[in-house]
C-alpha cells in the first residue's frame, strides 16, 4: 500500500484466502498543488453496455466500473484544481457486436480513449489537458507507453501521481520505482472518499464531480463482490502474485521495457537491474526476443496449504549480466504443480477459432467457465492449429493457469510445463503410445515435446500432389493481406498478425474452388503414401504423416495420466481437423454449423456460447453427482 494512504478498514469483501479490499483515505497535505500531471490506469477489458453495472446505453461498449471510477477520481483533482493534466492509459479490449449474422466490428476506441471521452462529457474536463496512451495490453507496458510526452518535456512533467484502483495501488508503487519515476500513488476510492469528506466539511467542491457519486458507488459494489464476480474474484487472489512477479522475475518485466521510447530512460533502467546498454536499439530487439515469464499460479495460495515449499530464483540479473540469461529464469522446485495434477478430474482439450472465441473476440462468460472450470480442480488444453507463442499470449490472456500444456499448429508440438513429469519419464512415457520421430527441448520453465519434423522437409512431397486440386492452391504465407482477410474473415490488422506467424511442423493453404469428398479422399490418400497428412477446416493445414491433434492428444493425455490416472478427458471443437482430437477423448462436444460424427455431441448454442453450455452442463453434472 501507498505511504500516502492509510486504511479505514471499513469493508472486507474479499473471498477465502484472498488479500481484503480495503476503503483508503488521503490527506490532504499529501497531494502536491498543484501535480503537473496524474497517470490514470485503466482496467479493463471494456464490457457490452446490456452487462450489469452499465447505466449508459447509448454505446455499445462501456468502460468497466473500475475504470469509470478511476476517471472520476482524475476528474475530481482536475476539477479541484489539484493537476493541471491527465494520462489516461489503456489498449483497445473489446468489438462491437452489431447484431446476429454481422461481422463483429473491431471497437474504434481504446480504454484510455474511453476514460478521456467520458470525462469530456460527464465533467467538461478540457480536451487539451487531456492525454492518451492507446496501445498498452498490460500494466507493465502502461508506464513503459506513457513515458514519452514526460521524457520528451521533463520539465511540464516535473510533478506526477499514479492513480488506480483499490487492488491495483501497490503493484502500481513497485512499477513506478522500477521506471525510476517519483510521485505519490492513490487510490480512485481515496480521492473520492477525500473530496466528499471535504464537501461534507463545507470546503468548496465540485457539484459536476459529486452528483452522481453515490450511483457510482452502488456500481463498484455490484462489481467488486467476489461471490456474484467470478472474474473478480479471480483477480483478487491473483494480484499479490503479479506484485511479487516484478520482483522476482526479471523476465516478467523486461521484454515490456523494449517499449519506453527514450534511450536515456531505458538505459537508466536496466542499469538498475544490472545490465548496461550502449546500443538502445539493438537492446530493444533483444528485449523483444525475451519470452516473457509469468509468474506461477498458487505463488500465494500454496504455501498455505504446503508450508515448506517456496519458489527459488536463480540469480542472473548482476552487474555486467547478457540479456540472453535473462530470457528464463528457474524457479525452485514445482512440487505443488506435480501434485496440483494428482488431485485433478477432469481435462478439458479445446479448440480455439470457432469454438473459444468468435471471430476473435472472446466473451466475459467464456472467461468466467475458464475460471468456474480451474477451480473445479480442472485443467484446460488448448489445441489449434495457431503457432505456439500465439497460443501462449491467448492462454495468459484468459487467464488460463500458466500450469496447463499447450497443443499447437495441430499437434505438431506440445508444451508441457516443467513440474509435473521428469524428463527421464517423459522420454519412457511418449513412445509408449505413440510410434516415431519425436524429440523433447528444454525452453527454459516448460519442455516442447516435438512430435512432427519441420515443416520445411514437407514441400517437395506437397509440390507433386498439387496438381490433383481442382483449382489453384496457395501457401497462405504467399497470400496478401487481403487474400488472408477474406479467408479467414478477419479485419486486415488481424491479417497482418497471420502472416507474421513462423509455424515450425505446418503450412496452412487454401484452395480456390471447391473440393468434392471423392477428390479430397483421394487427395488425401496420395498425400500419405507420400509422407504428408492433410486435414481442413477454415483454411487446409499441411503436416507430416500421422501427426495430428489427436497423436498430441493421446500423448498429453498419457503423460498427465501418470499422475492422475482417473482423470476423465473432455474435447470441444468445431471443424473436421478436430475429429482426431475427439477421437481420443471420453467424451467430444462439437459447437460448429456442421454436423461432424455420430460419436460427438451437437451443442444447442455454436462457438463460444456452445463451449460454454457445454463446459458448464459438465461442470453442474459433476458437481451434482459429487
Amino acid at each position: 500500500m501507498s505511504e500516502t494512504e492509510k486504511s479505514l478498514g471499513e469493508e472486507d469483501i474479499s473471498p477465502e484466502g484472498a488479500e481484503p479490499r480495503v476503503e483508503q483515505t488521503v490527506e490532504e497535505e499529501s497531494v502536491p498543488q498543484p501535480l503537473d500531471a496524474v497517470m490514470v490506469f485503466g482496467i479493463g477489458p471494456v464490457q457490452p453496455a446490456d452487462r450489469p453495472g452499465h447505466e449508459d446505453k447509448r454505446h455499445a461498449y462501456q468502460l468497466v466500473p473500475e475504470a469509470k471510477l478511476n476517471a472520476i477520481a482524475a476528474a475530481t483533482l482536475y476539477l479541484e484544481g489539484k493537476t493541471k493534466k491527465i494520462i489516461f492509459t489503456g489498449g483497445r479490449t473489446g468489438k462491437m457486436e452489431l447484431g446476429e449474422g454481422i461481422e463483429p466490428h473491431p471497437y474504434p476506441v481504446s480504454e484510455g480513449e474511453k476514460m478521456r471521452d467520458y470525462v469530456i462529457r460527464k465533467f467538461g474536463i478540457p480536451e487539451e489537458a487531456c492525454i492518451v496512451e492507446d496501445k498498452a495490453a498490460n500494466t507493465i507496458e502502461n508506464i513503459a507507453r506513457s513515458l514519452t510526452p514526460i521524457d520528451q518535456n521533463p520539465e511540464e512533467f516535473a510533478h506526477l501521481a499514479f492513480l488506480g484502483s483499490n487492488h491495483h495501488v501497490e503493484r502500481i508503487e513497485k512499477m513506478v520505482q522500477l521506471f525510476g519515476l517519483e510521485g505519490p500513488t492513490f487510490s480512485s476510492a481515496a480521492i473520492i472518499d477525500q473530496s466528499r469528506a471535504n464537501a461534507e466539511s463545507g470546503a468548496p467542491r465540485e457539484a459536476r464531480v459529486h452528483r452522481n457519486m453515490e450511483r457510482y458507488r452502488k456500481y463498484l459494489e455490484a462489481t467488486l463482490d467476489p461471490e456474484k464476480n467470478p472474474t473478480y474474484k479471480k483477480r483478487l487472489m491473483e494480484e499479490e502474485r503479479w506484485s511479487e512477479g516484478l520482483e522476482k522475475i526479471p523476465s516478467y518485466f523486461l521484454p515490456q521495457l523494449r517499449f519506453i521510447e527514450s534511450d536515456e530512460r531505458l538505459q537508466s533502467v536496466l542499469r538498475a537491474q544490472g545490465i548496461e546498454s550502449t546500443d538502445p536499439k539493438q537492446t530493444r530487439e533483444d528485449l523483444g526476443k525475451i519470452k516473457r515469464g509469468m509468474p506461477p499460479e498458487d505463488w500465494e495460495k500454496m504455501p498455505e496449504k504446503l508450508p515448506e515449499w517456496r519458489y527459488d530464483q536463480t540469480e542472473t540479473t548482476g552487474a555486467g549480466a547478457e540479456l540472453g540469461e535473462i530470457g528464463q529464469v528457474e524457479r525452485g522446485p514445482n512440487l505443488p504443480l506435480r501434485e496440483k495434477y494428482q488431485r485433478l478430474n477432469l481435462a478439458i482439450f479445446s479448440d480455439v477459432d470457432g469454438t473459444l472465441n468468435s471471430r476473435g473476440e472472446y466473451t466475459q462468460d467464456t472467461r468466467d467457465t475458464i475460471c468456474a472450470a480451474e477451480q473445479a480442480n480442472s485443467v484446460i488444453i488448448l489445441c489449434s492449429s495457431r503457432e505456439g507463442p500465439n497460443l501462449t499470449h491467448i492462454q495468459s490472456e484468459l487467464a488460463i493457469s500458466q500450469g496447463s500444456p499447450i497443443i499447437f499448429e495441430n499437434g505438431g508440438g506440445i508444451y508441457f510445463p516443467k513440474g509435473i513429469l521428469t524428463p527421464e519419464e517423459m522420454e519412457a512415457s511418449v513412445p509408449e503410445v505413440v510410434e516415431g520421430y519425436f524429440k523433447i527441448k528444454d525452453e527454459g520453465d516448460r519442455w516442447l515435446i516435438e512430435l512432427a519434423r519441420p515443416k520445411e522437409e514437407l514441400l517437395e512431397a506437397f509440390e507433386q500432389i498439387k496438381p490433383l486440386f481442382p483449382s489453384e492452391v496457395k501457401l497462405v504465407p504467399q497470400m496478401t493481406e487481403e487474400e488472408v482477410a477474406k479467408l479467414y474473415s478477419v479485419s486486415r490488422e488481424a491479417a497482418v498478425e497471420i502472416l507474421r506467424e513462423d509455424k515450425k511442423y505446418m503450412y496452412n493453404f487454401s484452395v480456390s474452388g471447391e473440393v468434392s469428398p471423392d477428390q479430397e479422399r483421394m487427395i488425401k490418400d496420395e498425400a500419405e503414401r507420400r509422407g504428408l497428412h492433410i486435414t481442413r477446416a477454415v483454411s487446409w493445414h499441411l503436416m507430416s504423416v500421422g501427426r495430428h491433434k489427436g497423436e498430441a492428444v493421446k500423448v498429453t493425455s498419457h503423460l498427465i495420466r501418470k499422475l492422475s490416472r482417473e482423470i476423465a478427458t473432455i474435447a470441444v471443437g468445431d471443424a473436421q481437423n478436430d475429429l482426431e482430437m475427439f477421437a481420443q477423448c471420453d467424451i467430444a462436444y462439437n459447437v460448429g454449423e456442421k454436423e461432424l460424427g455420430h460419436n460427438t455431441r451437437a451443442t444447442a448454442q455454436k462457438g463460444p456460447n456452445g463451449w460454454v453450455e457445454a463446459i458448464g452442463g459438465e461442470l453442474q453434472s459433476r458437481t451434482a453427482a459429487e
